[in-house]
């Protein structure tokens, strides 16, 4: 522990370099290269001599990808060595004192307070509508629609067969309300479970930053027919107003990190906590939050250990895919349109889009055959990846260890983070030219991946659930409950037909 004056920073931190900048470059690149743990060096002087990393840094992600799935061994020692650095490299300072991250959460002990707040509605459903093209959809409706989209490419099998697992079980929602306590880290993500658990009556406690936010997030959890628990300072009063309420509710994850997690191991002692990571921030922060939400779950998993996780898998990482997937790609690669190839020079790509199906890697440690996506978009950059891949990493870990893991890839959505970027929003209009891709509404893709996630964690039979056999490879985790808006199935890779999206979004 070191005395600094740097009163304007706070909470989790990257390192500072030689020169006292907290720079994300170093830092990545030394996780990526531990990560690896290339014998030979040869990973790790490629890595650390990459001059330009912003736009060059996406092949190293794809090769610890590659090599994770090469073995168990390889996995679970990739993702250890990983987070290990991470937790190695980062920092927490609180009122001028810089900590270790690690020695951070042993040495602030403190908490927070919490509020109960109870809904008022009495209209009890097992099932959620679900908004599409201004319609809502509900029951078979819903059903039929989600297999046309699973049909058309948009997603795995499991995810139609788990949608409609959970109707014809009403009584996994009943046990949910019952026995489960939802913590979602990200209270106002547009993709998080929040709204959908509450409106099912489910217990949910929000973890979001003080912001005015609240009076609306409160206003809906009152009119609900859920429980949501508040976070508040220690020692506030317990009889607020909800107007009281919102001027003192919520935790800031990056700078109340300890407190968070003292709380998390007391709350409503006796149920099953199921913690969602789900914050979304821009540049290096994004990589912060996830250094700050892992060692939540790491800690609380260790107080609890019934404690299941669950995240919503970007597709711009590389993890293997299913072997069905992987042909669908090579299928839509022979039925590619005539414009394809033009389309692709006009837009700089000369040789065409680079094909989406990778080669096959062979298992040295089973008779597995592995196909590993390359989702990685340089367009979200370096401290996206290294933040959604160690999200990834604790969830083959934890899966590994026994524990339920709910990580199922989301669409392309948009979101009010896509939109504000008129590139991405201009894309996503015309990426459905390469068929079968197809972006959805956050609308629709928040309540079905909520159906997702209520499946994983009730369905005795779902990969997900940690009582159910080890995988041969932890990282096919992220195979059950795939809906990928048809990335992984597509013909070309996302990053190649990229600009080609954008210019027909253009004309669209």
């Amino acid at each position: 522990m070191s005395e600094q004056k740097e009163a304007v920073l706070e909470g989790v931190q990257f390192p500072p370099d030689s020169k006292g900048k907290r720079s994300t470059t170093g830092t990545s690149k030394r996780v990526w290269a531990t990560a690896m743990g290339d014998d030979t060096g040869a990973f790790e002087r490629a890595i650390m001599g990459e001059k330009d990393w912003r736009h060059k840094y996406a092949p190293f992600v794809v090769q610890v990808a590659d090599e994770s799935v090469r073995s168990k061994e390889k996995c679970v020692s990739i993702a250890k060595r990983g987070l290990a650095q991470v937790h190695k490299e980062f920092e927490f300072i609180r009122d001028g004192v810089t900590y270790p991250i690690k020695e951070a959460m042993t040495a602030l002990n403190t908490t927070l307070g919490t509020v109960v707040v109870e809904g008022k509605s009495e209209t009890k459903t097992t099932e959620l509508t679900v908004p599409f093209e201004g319609k809502p959809l509900v029951g078979e409706a819903l059903m039929k629609k989600v297999q046309d989209w699973i049909t058309y490419g948009t997603g795995e099998p499991s995810v139609g067969e788990s949608v409609r697992a959970v109707h014809k079980h009403p009584e996994w929602v009943s046990d949910v309300v019952a026995n489960k306590v939802f913590v979602v880290i990200g209270a106002t993500s547009a993709l998080g479970p929040l709204r959908s658990l509450l409106t099912l009556g489910a217990t949910v406690v929000a973890i979001s930053r003080p912001s005015r936010k609240w009076h609306e997030l409160l206003a809906f959890a009152r009119a609900s027919a859920g429980t949501l628990i508040v976070p508040v300072p220690e020692g506030s009063k317990e009889d607020m107003s909800d107007e009281e309420l919102a001027g003192v509710a919520g935790a800031d994850l990056l700078t109340q990190t300890p407190e968070i997690r003292s709380m998390l191991k007391a709350v409503a002692p006796g149920k099953q906590l199921v913690i969602g990571c789900y914050v979304y921030l821009d540049g290096g922060a994004h990589v912060r939050a996830s250094v700050a939400m892992d060692l939540i779950c790491e800690e609380v998993m260790q107080a609890r250990k019934d404690t299941a996780l669950a995240y919503l898998v970007s597709m711009a990482t590389a993890h293997p895919i299913p072997k069905e997937a992987y042909d669908a790609s090579l299928q839509h690669l022979k039925a590619s349109p005539w414009w394809s190839g033009p389309m692709a020079f006009l837009t700089g790509s000369f040789t065409g889009f680079k094909k989406n199906a990778r080669e096959p890697i062979k298992a040295t440690d089973s008779d597995n055959t592995y196909y590993v996506h390359d989702g990685v978009s340089v367009l979200q950059g370096p401290n996206y990846a290294l933040a959604k891949s160690m999200q990834n990493w604790r969830a083959a870990l934890a899966r590994d260890a026994g524990h339920t893991v709910s990580a199922n890839c989301a669409p392309p959505a948009r979101t009010e983070s896509m939109l504000k970027n008129k590139q991405v929003a201009t894309a996503l209009k015309g990426m459905t030219a390469f068929k079968p891709t197809m972006p959805f509404d956050y609308q629709t893709v928040s309540p079905i991946m909520t159906l997702l996630l209520i499946s994983d964690i009730s369905d005795p039979h779902s990969p997900a659930r940690g009582s159910n056999p080890k995988f041969a490879n932890p990282m096919e985790v992220f195979w059950h409950n795939s809906w990928h808006g048809g990335l992984w199935r597509a013909a070309h890779q996302p990053q190649a037909t990229g600009t080609a999206s954008y210019v027909l979004g253009l004309m669209h």
